[in-house]
């Protein structure tokens, strides 16, 4: 295949149209620091000198993840200024509890489930769901998007935000049911090395090496690299091996022009696990087949064959530059630049139904059937490109003090696909005597071909006004002018089809905050965002003719619509944070409609369906005694299928898939002195629950409860820390993912990992 240039990039600027007025918060996200005592100079006329903010060391070292930075210039400073429900992972969790991956370091966010591929197999990688809405495109890194599909490791992590509810005010198209934000690490003036080692039970070791070097006043460079062999705890033949680099270079830190310029560098090889068949009851109903007790099958067991991979391989290029102006305003720049490739193949088993379920108890095995042709292998290569230009700062017009943003997000990507066929196919086995080897079977690349392009600018704009010290009016809003076109061969498909769509959308979002005091906070949020057709190019299926543009088709956008309810508040001299909000999530599906016959054709996201997701979110964090720090959320949510242009009617008033009611994540640490020699001990542990929820629209197929009780032990002294981890201590039997009725991913019984690292 030939390789993808981005030298087709074509002018961003165009067709980019006015946004509507309003505003957008506070505080600059670059590090806060003390000012010399040297007078100030005088402010224009109708200009606001920003308050000076001083961090102590208390202050930094806080849990309570109110006072959070969100770390991204077209957002308010802070979690507490959001009026949103913002969950974070703070950078101290993700090494006590020993979290790998993206998606275990967001088990401490209830309501996210996750998706074993999607449509026809022709997906795999971090599959996302936000309150049960598909959020596999809605993943970043500081602020710009994360390129792509694949297994995201946290080695370069420092912490997780997940902004839940309809974002397009700030982010534009897409993020229907929320966004997930990874914070980098970056380069400082603090100078350290750290090298870590640790082994798991589940067979998988992993090397880690963190430095940090000063070189000027006000210079710096950061170097992180990770090595892991993994294999999957208590799943056959299932590998993810991995290797990882970053560096980031900061200049002028400390300073009011900042500046840092990245590269990072992952790199996946595994064994993709597209997990287990569900299994029909006697009275139609299905749930995972471990769950019949069948003699001699249990979630070791694995349909890989020999063929199967997941290799990827994603290069990214991060600039990111923040100036002080004149007047308290903040000019900022970030551009990212990825290049992502991946050979994937899988094997996917389908659905065993009542019959095969009956013959398997009843000690006779019975032959495995395959879903999505027996798994999609397909190479996949692409580019993404995105800068954000934002201006920040404050003002006084008619007595009102107004906190604006306003910025101008230009972003584009092109992904290319090439598919084959099975000359000689693979051997098929049955469900408990799989077959891996898989030697003789012949694959060729042919022609079926595809290129989707997508090509995105938003201009958006957001003014607080501050009416009195109490009151206050966020409005907000972005223009977005996208275009996306598709030209390949379907899976499945013989003829090529090609197409093109473009579009304007203004995604409006209005809050009115009320701030009694500086600690307490209560929003009434209403906020609207669209996702067009070709939305997430690098995550969809191409599998149907309803999922990309085509020109003889006219799909209206997917709509999503917020209103929230909500308060923050800091108490215990604000060591602890409390949040709470209740929300109503309206998501109109895309459709369109034959010019001739009028007929409705539903868009292939959610089945054509509307879905109305409600609920109630709790939040802790912080220090709750001295020494004791806690991390809290339960969320109880309610998802409903309220109908939609061409879906099934039989499925209106039926519970919405992938919507948990009751999902629980706890986590407690206490650390204290032990001994004279400066030893310190840590103990921490936690629950994490998921109530049993639907995989499908038509309430047939259950998922059970996720249930999993964890510890962390950790001894440090000087600058040595060796660490215990347990996790699923009860060993119950819980599931990572679904696909509708077809397939569930068992999760790892009990795992053990041990680590040890020294700082220096």
């Amino acid at each position: 295949m030939p390789p993808i240039s981005p030298s087709s990039l074509r002018p961003l600027l165009c067709g980019a149209g006015a946004s509507f007025g309003a505003l957008v918060a506070t505080g600059i996200p670059h590090p806060a620091l003390a000012q010399d005592g040297a007078a100030a100079e005088p402010m224009p006329d109708g200009v606001v000198q920003l308050d000076t903010v001083v961090l102590t060391a208390s202050d930094e070292a806080s849990l309570n993840t109110n006072a959070a930075n969100t770390g991204i210039a077209r957002l308010p400073g802070t979690v507490r200024e959001t009026p949103k429900v913002v969950t974070v992972v703070p950078a101290e969790i993700i090494p006590q509890q020993a979290a790998t991956t993206l998606q275990e370091a967001l088990r401490n966010v209830p309501g996210i489930t996750l998706s074993t591929g999607e449509g026809r197999g022709g997906s795999s990688g971090d599959q996302f769901r936000i309150r049960g809405l598909a959020a596999q495109g809605d993943v970043y890194q500081d602020g710009l998007r994360d390129f792509g599909v694949y297994t995201r490791d946290s080695f370069n992590t420092e912490g997780v935000q997940v902004i839940k509810g309809p974002s397009g005010d700030s982010f534009g198209v897409g993020n229907l049911g929320g966004l997930i934000n990874q914070q980098r690490k970056k380069a400082g003036l603090e100078a350290f090395s750290e090298l870590q080692g640790s082994a798991s039970t589940g067979a998988t070791q992993r090397l880690q090496y963190d430095t940090n070097r000063v070189i000027g006043d006000t210079e710096a460079l950061r170097l992180n690299v990770m090595v892991q062999n993994g294999e999957a705890a208590d799943r056959d033949r299932v590998t993810d091996d991995r290797l990882g680099l970053t560096v980031d270079y900061g200049r002028g830190l400390g300073t009011g022009t900042q500046w840092h310029l990245g590269y990072s560098y992952l790199r996946n090889r595994g064994v993709p696990d597209m997990g287990q068949p569900m299994g029909e009851a006697a009275d139609g109903r299905l749930r995972p087949l471990l769950e019949f007790d069948v003699p001699g099958y249990d979630r070791d067991i694995s349909y890989v064959r020999s063929t199967d991979r997941d290799d990827a391989d994603v290069h990214m290029v991060t600039w990111s530059l923040t100036h002080e102006l004149d007047g308290g305003w903040t000019l900022s720049n970030d551009t990212r630049v990825t290049r992502y490739a991946r050979d994937f193949s899988a094997t996917n088993p389908a659905l065993c139904d009542a019959a095969c379920v009956a013959g398997l108890r009843a000690g006779i095995d019975q032959p495995l059937r395959y879903g999505a042709g027996g798994g999609m292998t397909y190479d996949q290569q692409g580019w993404g490109v995105q800068n954000v230009t934002t201006l920040k700062g404050e003002a006084v017009t008619g007595g009102i003090r107004h906190q604006v943003t306003a910025g101008l997000d230009l972003s584009w990507q092109i992904d290319h696909r090439r598919r084959g066929a099975w000359l000689v196919a693979r051997p098929e086995g049955t469900i408990l005597d799989p077959v891996f080897d898989a030697r003789d079977a012949v694959f060729a690349w042919d022609d079926r071909d595809s290129t989707a392009k997508a090509l995105n600018a938003g201009l958006f704009l957001a003014d607080r006004m501050h009416f009195g010290d109490q009151v206050s009016v966020l409005a907000s809003a972005r223009a977005d002018w996208f275009e996306s076109s598709f030209d390949g061969t379907l899976i499945g498909g013989t003829s090529p089809v090609s197409g093109s769509i473009d579009g304007f959308e203004i995604s409006p979002s209005l809050s009115l905050i009320w701030e009694p005091t500086p600690d307490r906070m209560a929003y009434l949020t209403f906020a609207r965002t669209y996702r067009p057709l070709g939305t997430d190019i690098a995550a969809a299926a191409n599998a149907f003719e309803t999922e990309v543009p085509a020109s003889d088709r006219d799909f209206a956008p997917e709509r999503s619509d917020l209103i929230e309810l909500g308060g923050k508040i800091d108490v215990l001299d604000h060591r602890l944070g409390l949040t709470a909000a209740l929300f109503q999530i309206d998501k109109r599906n895309s459709f369109d409609r034959d010019p001739t016959t009028g007929e409705i054709t539903p868009g292939f996201s959610a089945n054509g369906e509307n879905r109305r997701i409600r609920g109630l979110e709790l939040g802790a964090s912080g220090e709750v005694a001295p020494g004791v720090d806690l991390l809290l959320a339960y969320s109880n949510l309610d998802g409903e299928i309220t109908g939609g242009r061409g879906a099934d009617a039989a499925k209106v008033g039926r519970d919405a898939p992938g919507v948990p009611r009751h999902n629980l994540a706890l986590w407690a640490s206490h650390a204290r002195p032990v001994g004279t020699g400066g030893g310190e001990v840590t103990v921490a542990g936690g629950v994490r629950y998921a109530s049993d929820y639907w995989s499908d629209s038509a309430n047939a197929a259950r998922i059970p409860e996720t249930v999993s009780v964890d510890m962390m032990l950790a001894y440090e002294q000087d600058n040595w820390r060796v660490a215990l981890n347990g996790t699923n201590l009860t060993d119950h039997r819980n599931y990572a993912s679904a696909f509708s009725g077809s397939r569930v991913e068992p999760e790892a019984g009990r795992v053990f990992t041990l680590s040890l690292s020294q700082r220096f």
